[in-house]
């Protein structure tokens, strides 16, 4: 397939895709820092078995990583240039540790 550069069918495509699981991850996150930051105990324990599974779903999102070293690996049987071939292998760890890390 070709690269698809115009911004709104990429907006669409988000929209149709990733955008539910970004919002679920992202509401996880906003209902563990509500219910630890009013300290209710009793609400806490009842909501823990959700917050798990909600933890489970935002640790799905690395799966990303895997269509990105897709990407990369692709890009780098493309290259005959030994030096290239080490550059792209740097910023394929830097890029890995910044997206584990964000």
């Amino acid at each position: 397939g070709a690269e698809e550069l115009r911004p709104c069918k990429i907006a669409i495509t988000y929209l149709r895709t990733w955008l539910l699981f970004d919002l679920v991850v992202v509401s996880s996150d906003y209902i563990s820092i509500f219910f630890v930051s009013t300290q209710r105990g009793p609400a806490l324990a009842r909501m823990g078995r959700t917050l798990r599974t909600l933890r489970v779903m935002r640790s799905l999102r690395l799966l990303r990583l895997v269509k990105l070293s897709k990407i990369l690996e692709t890009l780098g049987d493309t290259i005959t240039s030994e030096y290239v071939h080490v550059l792209l292998g740097m910023l394929k760890v830097t890029v890995i540790v910044l997206l584990l890390n964000h």
